[in-house]
């Protein structure tokens, strides 16, 4: 399988290119090897980050400025070769192969990776200072247990201590790596003791994660550590863009800032301040929140003021390009009350009970922004007649699905006023659950179906088969990174 700018950075291999090739000297010598033209390599970086350095070299490949036949794949070749003990490198070197070696015999290195996802550890040797005979000993031992002897370094050795590094091995495999290797240094001398260290993964670079402020302005975070803290991405974001007194109350005090992964789906998952990056799983590209934690009258006057002036921005843009969308509000600056005026053809509910209901055409929605707006929802309540199974039929109050039920400070109220002309228009409902038992019956029976078919909705019936409708087959062409 020819490998792809993409895959490189799945698998976590630009970031190694990254971390290993991090100055000029090496990066130069990779690049020669593979006869990369010298006059087309981007000016290498002055500030140590490297990564998109590596990933304008990988796109020009890609783009074919290397001699025919050669691909992103000679790359990664020759740095496995510079680099022979690299875990990474070694995966997705071209001459790997399994398919060589029976069933049962699979490299060393191979079943290393399996079993224990490229776990590095550290063993520590006591009462023993000299290295060379302890390389020696350990070179003995790790055949054994399946460990390469290129995966064997020294870490340090003086008074009567010895550090060893072992990567590509499995705890099993450590363990009695540890245990063979005390009874040949021992020799009669029962002072000498070998004990397992285990380490952290290496720390690789994320090229790229974005983070939403709690008025939520938008920030990009590049080439971050993977063994950076959540709690570091937090205070790095508060303290570059924000008055350090949005994050106090009343009285001064600092108040907990909380963070959270935000889902393609709007979905959040709240993470902890001393998880890595790593740990919390972050992935390239991934969004994460930062907001002071919610609670009643706790929010800043100015971090209120920015949110309620981008809501009104959102809503007046939204206005201007929609012709007939009428907004009245209870300040010019920083509205908490909205009244919209939409035209959108929707039902309202029969004159007499048991009757068909109404058509109309106008619509009038309040929308009010609460005290401790952002952090809480803005609620919406239908001011003209209105009959859908969304809508409670005495207070107007609209059911906002997941805009309401996943709600976090990022909402963009464009979006929120083109939902309140669905819903009016019976394009966006859900008959699982309501707030009017009698219009839900209503839409699920023939002759609401055919009524809001008539007036340009979508029926119960077509919405289901607009969901299980197999997509038309197209001719669709991954375009180059």
């Amino acid at each position: 399988m020819t490998l792809t700018l993409k895959d490189l950075i799945k698998h976590g291999i630009l970031n190694e290119f990254s971390a290993l090739f991090h100055n000029e000297t090496m990066a130069n010598l990779v690049l020669d090897l593979i006869d990369f033209p010298t006059g087309m390599r981007p000016q290498f970086p002055t500030n140590d980050s490297t990564l998109g350095y590596w990933r304008k070299i990988c796109q020009q490949i890609t783009n074919g400025i290397l001699p025919e036949g050669t691909d992103l794949q000679a790359l990664i070749d020759e740095a496995a070769e510079l680099y022979q003990s690299n875990p990474v490198f070694s995966q997705y070197r071209s001459d790997r192969s399994e398919s060589t070696q029976p069933n049962n015999q699979l490299s060393h290195t191979t079943q290393a990776q399996q079993a224990s996802n490229n776990n590095l550890f550290t063993v520590l040797i006591r009462g023993r200072d000299d290295a060379t005979n302890v390389l020696a000993s350990a070179g003995v031992i790790a055949p054994g247990q399946n460990i390469s002897t290129e995966n064997i370094t020294l870490r340090f050795s003086g008074n009567g201590v010895v550090l060893l590094g072992l990567n590509n091995c499995s705890s099993q495999a450590i363990a009695s790596f540890a245990g063979g290797l005390q009874t040949i240094l021992q020799s009669g001398q029962n002072q000498v003791q070998v004990s397992v260290l285990t380490e952290d993964p290496q720390p690789y670079l994320i090229s790229r994660i974005f983070v939403e402020g709690p008025d939520q302005a938008r920030f990009e975070v590049s080439d971050v550590s993977s063994d950076t803290t959540v709690g570091e991405i937090a205070k790095g974001v508060m303290s570059e863009a924000y008055d350090p007194r949005m994050f106090q109350d009343s009285r001064g005090r600092g108040r907990r800032v909380v963070v959270d992964r935000v889902s393609e789906d709007g979905s959040t998952e709240r993470l902890a301040h001393d998880q890595t990056l790593h740990e919390a799983n972050i992935q390239e590209d991934d969004t994460l929140s930062v907001a002071p934690e919610a609670t009643a009258g706790a929010i800043h006057p100015q971090l209120r003021q920015e949110a309620l002036a981008r809501a009104r921005n959102q809503i007046m843009a939204y206005a201007q390009t929609h012709l007939g969308f009428q907004v009245s509000a209870n300040s010019h600056l920083v509205p908490t009350d909205y009244l919209l005026k939409f035209n959108a053809p929707g039902f309202a509910p029969p004159l007499q009970p048991g009757g068909e209901p109404q058509v109309i055409d106008e619509h009038e929605v309040y929308l009010a922004l609460p005290g401790t707006f952002p952090m809480q929802a803005p609620q919406a309540f239908w001011q003209t007649p209105i009959y859908h199974p969304n809508i409670e039929l005495k207070t107007g109050l609209v059911c906002l699905g997941d805009l309401g039920d996943r709600y976090r400070p990022g909402l963009d109220f464009a979006k929120l006023c083109q939902l309140l002309i669905d819903i009016a228009s019976y394009q966006n409902y859900a008959v699982e659950e309501g707030y009017n038992k009698e219009a839900q019956e209503w839409v699920i029976s023939d002759q609401g179906q055919v009524a809001i078919e008539q007036r340009g909705g979508q029926s119960v019936l077509r919405k289901l088969f607009n969901e299980v409708q197999t997509p038309p087959k197209l001719n669709i062409k991954r375009l180059s990174e």
